[in-house]
């Protein structure tokens, strides 16, 4: 006699597709980045409720819920308004990007420093693993049909350097009045990174030549002169009649252009700040979104506005990815 082998069959009865009322043309042919966020709330009706509200002219092209589920709002041909802010010199990130929404409840917006805590302080949940999976099933596909794409793949923090017209005027670490990190220090980047996604750090750094300065007699790296160095707001090189200063010490005998190197590396990786050999709060916000990123999930979840010798590891290994990957291409 014939008996069932299951006793009870999973039925979802999600949506794969809620078309959003908002989406517009794009400046541009294809998009050339994907930007991914949190959602701040743990409720994928929540989330909904907010993009889908009346007037609403915000929100994703895509959400992936808490078991993975993902639902389409906007065709990746179109546009809506996710990101704001700059990235490689250019604002327009909404013209230039996919965005996807991940439901998390970390707050993504914060006022002020103190608010910022490890996330499992607060007692939020991590990113699924199932979220992990789609994420990376979806960026694949995604790039499938958008090679231009390519390493540019990157969180909300990353751009979200001026305001939400990509103007200058704010610091790096302003976005209109608030400052954004998601999807946050506990997001595994490198999970992404393992599957060849994104901007995959290698193994570049050489202490003895990267950020060099000289004495006058010989030229060898910053941090190989002063391995426990810690770069910091006002520092500067030496120009003109300034004394370089690194690491809150005068350092009257050093020339070079280490901190300006080390403002072109975060400004080749795609980070808003100027390149003038001094460690304004331009670069600090910078260097606080990087270490947002490279230093997340099971490495160390880091959230800095000073360099010492681990970060510019990091920074100069992402660099030399990021122009080995950019080298013979022309971005939209």
């Amino acid at each position: 006699m014939w008996e069932p082998t299951v006793t009870h069959l999973p039925v979802s009865l999600k949506p794969v597709w809620w078309k959003h009322p908002g989406p517009l043309n794009r400046s541009f042919s294809q998009p050339d980045m994907i930007v991914i966020h949190c959602t701040s709330g743990a409720r994928l009706g929540n989330a909904l409720n907010r993009w889908f509200g009346q007037g609403s002219h915000t929100g994703p092209h895509y959400t992936i819920d808490i078991d993975g589920h993902v639902i389409k709002h906007v065709q990746e041909s179109r546009r809506i308004t996710h990101a704001g802010g700059r990235w490689e010199g250019k604002g327009r990130v909404d013209h230039r990007s996919v965005g996807i929404e991940i439901i998390n409840p970390t707050t993504a917006a914060i006022d002020e420093v103190s608010c910022y805590s490890d996330y499992t302080s607060r007692g939020e949940p991590p990113y699924t693993p199932e979220q992990y999976r789609a994420l990376i099933i979806m960026i694949r596909r995604i790039l499938h049909h958008h090679p231009l794409i390519g390493h540019r793949i990157v969180g909300h923090g990353d751009v979200a350097t001026g305001n939400a017209t990509g103007q200058t005027r704010y610091a790096a670490d302003q976005y209109g009045t608030k400052r954004w990190w998601d999807p946050g220090t506990h997001f595994q980047w490198e999970r992404l990174e393992g599957e060849g996604l994104g901007m995959v750090p290698r193994r570049h750094f050489n202490a003895g030549t990267s950020y060099a300065v000289s004495d006058g007699t010989s030229s060898t790296g910053l941090f190989h002169r002063f391995p426990d160095l810690e770069l910091r707001e006002g520092d500067c090189d030496h120009q003109g009649t300034t004394t370089a200063r690194y690491g809150g010490v005068a350092r009257p005998i050093f020339s070079g252009d280490a901190l300006e190197e080390l403002q072109q590396d975060l400004w080749e990786i795609g980070y808003s700040l100027r390149v003038n050999g001094r460690f304004d709060v331009w670069t600090a916000g910078a260097v606080e979104r990087f270490t947002i990123h490279f230093f997340s999930g099971t490495r160390g979840q880091r959230r800095e506005r000073t360099v010492n010798i681990e970060t510019a590891r990091r920074i100069k290994d992402v660099v030399e990815e990021v122009r080995s990957a950019v080298d013979g291409v022309s971005p939209v």
